[in-house]
């Protein structure tokens, strides 16, 4: 062999080592992975679960994705929505925002004096985080203030949006559509 052959040889050698190791890895079936066995803190989940039914007790701070029944069918994206619970002390606040991180109201409102009450939602619940660029509509179940009357006409703003009368409870109470201003 002339001098310098040998490398040759043995580099040929090693790259073609190499080489079957590179193809035999990427031959091989990869192994699913598991979900983590680890639970989720029910305080940090994100995605609500489903409308609760009428039956059920609605509490002040319960939230999830979609409209309450008494909203019916939504026909277009409002800035906000506002209705009586079956407890007249309590308002569902529909939200418009990503699915992926509903927005929240704050609860319980704030009064504005003369039967008006403020809601503000929660901006930093997802801080730092990513989420869709889709709209789906969030409801949380938000508290009077105190000094508001149990079940009386309102007026409602909402982060600033609004104002939507919000009739009595006594007089159907039907939910409103808060606008943009």
């Amino acid at each position: 062999m002339r001098p310098g052959a040998v490398g040759k040889v043995a580099t040929g050698a090693v790259g073609a080592l190499v080489a079957a190791g590179v193809v035999a890895s990427c031959s091989s079936s990869p192994t699913p992975s598991s979900p983590p066995t680890t639970p989720v803190p029910s305080s940090s989940l994100t995605v609500p679960g489903p409308t609760p039914s009428p039956a059920e007790t609605v509490a002040a701070g319960a939230h999830w994705r979609g409209l309450p029944a008494s909203f019916g069918e939504a026909a277009a994206v409002h800035a906000a929505g506002v209705g009586w619970t079956t407890d007249d002390t309590l308002l569902y606040v529909v939200l418009w925002g990503s699915s992926s991180c509903p927005p929240v109201a704050s609860s319980p409102a704030t009064s504005r004096g003369h039967g008006a009450i403020a809601v503000v939602t929660d901006a930093r619940r997802y801080a730092g985080r990513a989420c869709t660029a889709d709209l789906a509509p969030a409801t949380t179940v938000v508290a009077l203030p105190g000094g508001v009357a149990p079940g009386a006409a309102v007026s409602v703003l909402v982060d600033g949006q609004g104002p939507a009368r919000l009739p009595a409870a006594k007089e159907g109470g039907a939910p409103v559509w808060v606008d943009a201003s």
